[in-house]
């Protein structure tokens, strides 16, 4: 039994990690960050793996960790950016600071 559950909290775990992948390479692809250059788009998606199987817990993290000050609705106002982006803005935050809080525990 405890090892049926190791194995299953493992295929969690990679499970999580492969969304996060997909998430990072969708959100800077389809709604990049307005404040930021593409360099530095660009730089976050070099630096994942071009395959999904083939991307670390340390690699994922450092992406999400980056992204979320990219749409952090701090750096994306109101007042410089329409109140759709703002509200995109917070429920993007919000989903990553949940994917930052199970690596942690990873």
């Amino acid at each position: 039994p405890t090892l049926d559950r190791m194995h299953n909290a493992l295929k969690v775990s990679e499970s999580q990690l492969y969304q996060s992948y997909i998430l990072v390479k969708y959100l800077l692809r389809e709604h990049p960050p307005k404040k930021f250059k593409k360099k530095d788009i660009d730089e976050i998606l070099d630096s994942l793996p071009p395959k999904m199987h083939d991307v670390t817990k340390k690699q994922a993290a450092s992406a999400i960790k980056k992204i979320t000050m990219f749409y952090h609705p701090d750096r994306n106002s109101k007042i410089h950016h329409s109140e759709e982006w703002f509200v995109f803005c917070t429920e993007v935050t919000k989903l990553l600071t949940e994917k930052i809080s199970f690596f942690k525990g990873f």
